[in-house]
């Protein structure tokens, strides 16, 4: 009788070939691919514990302001990757509001640059995506299994053993989607100055240097080899990662039906807690743009003094759609084109699959 091979032999294979990818790179490359793995970790090593907290406190907790905190992070989805950093650079970057106060007349190091900055604005852009997986993970949890640990453990101690155990498939989906989407972009990277593989693609095809057809290369490009491996080598470790997850989705999907079991903590202690995290994710951002938005310079004699201005924020605004109203037409219609067919595509192949349909493909 044929015994199915184990799940995780296929993933294993293609990380496998993904190392393997990698060693034949070339050393630039590697290097390349080494930070992209070091941003998505670091990135990963703040949305996760954060996100995870924050999901806890929504669905285990009785706290005030839960349903409007679940719409903040919702919509927080929608937002731009080079806004949100682009928002925090207005605050903590090198021309951030709190970099020239806290300058005065010597010059001072940004509080955000580098591989941290790219890492925090990555971070925190993905704590609402690894909060709602986790939340709707916390959900599908049965709470006539945690009603029956506390009998014999006490609140904490039951999260612990028993909530956070059947959370766990939801926390590996969310830390593969993490580290794929931290790989894979480069706004964040090119605004920070990082270079990681998905930066360096971008800077090469920029220059053209990618162009098999054009003999005339730039100095600093790659032979094409090298990039191929590179490609071949995140191609396959993307694969093994979202392939590891897939089997673990259908935990997200089941609901028990029944009402859910919650921690004994204070109301305000959760919604303080709660409050303060979504200042530091959606208000802080925002108010560094409306501060950014709002200030200028006014001359005093032979000296120039800054300061803010309401209706400087309010003339801004005003005339932002004007001003920009062919930038937003063109991303208008890309957006339009790309999520109609993506629609299109993947409901057609959702009800192929639904129906029975490409057996022999249900591996991928």
């Amino acid at each position: 009788m044929n015994q199915k091979p184990p799940r995780w032999l296929f993933p294993a294979v293609l990380l496998a070939l993904a190392l393997s990818s990698a060693a034949l790179a070339g050393e630039r490359t590697r290097g390349l691919l080494l930070a992209s793995v070091e941003l998505g970790l670091g990135a990963l090593a703040i949305a996760l514990p954060v996100g995870g907290i924050l999901a806890v406190l929504l669905v285990k907790t009785h706290g005030a302001g839960r349903r409007l905190a679940v719409w903040l992070l919702a919509t927080t989805l929608f937002v731009p990757l080079h806004l949100f950093a682009a928002a925090w650079r207005a605050g903590f970057g090198v021309l951030g509001w709190y970099t020239q106060l806290a300058a005065g007349a010597a010059p001072v190091n940004p509080l955000l640059r580098g591989m941290p900055g790219a890492v925090w604005v990555h971070g925190l852009a993905a704590i609402p995506w690894v909060a709602l997986i986790l939340a709707a993970s916390l959900k599908s949890v049965d709470p006539r299994l945690e009603q029956q640990a506390l009998l014999s453990y006490p609140p904490l101690a039951v999260l612990r053993r028993v909530t956070l155990r059947y959370v766990a498939p939801a926390a590996l989906v969310a830390a593969g989607w993490v580290m794929v989407v931290a790989a894979s972009e480069m706004t964040v990277t090119d605004l920070f100055q990082v270079r990681t593989f998905a930066e360096e693609v971008y800077t090469q095809h920029a220059m053209r240097a990618m162009d098999p057809i054009d003999p005339a290369k730039p100095d600093g490009s790659f032979p094409l080899t090298e990039f191929c491996w590179g490609l071949a080598a995140l191609w396959l470790a993307a694969v093994a990662v979202l392939h590891g997850v897939a089997g673990l989705v259908s935990t997200l999907v089941t609901h028990s039906g029944q009402p859910p079991w919650r921690l004994p903590i204070r109301s305000g202690l959760s919604a303080a807690i709660v409050g303060a995290l979504m200042a530091v994710i959606a208000a802080l951002p925002i108010g560094n743009l409306v501060y950014k938005a709002g200030g200028r310079a006014v001359r005093e004699g032979d000296a120039w003094r800054r300061e803010w201005s309401a209706g400087k924020v309010v003339e801004e605004l005003a005339a932002a759609p004007v001003r920009y109203r062919r930038e937003l037409g063109q991303s208008a219609k890309l957006g339009l084109t790309v999520a109609t067919a993506a629609v299109v595509l993947g409901g057609a192949i959702a009800w192929r699959l639904a129906n029975g349909g490409w057996q022999r493909t249900g591996w991928i």
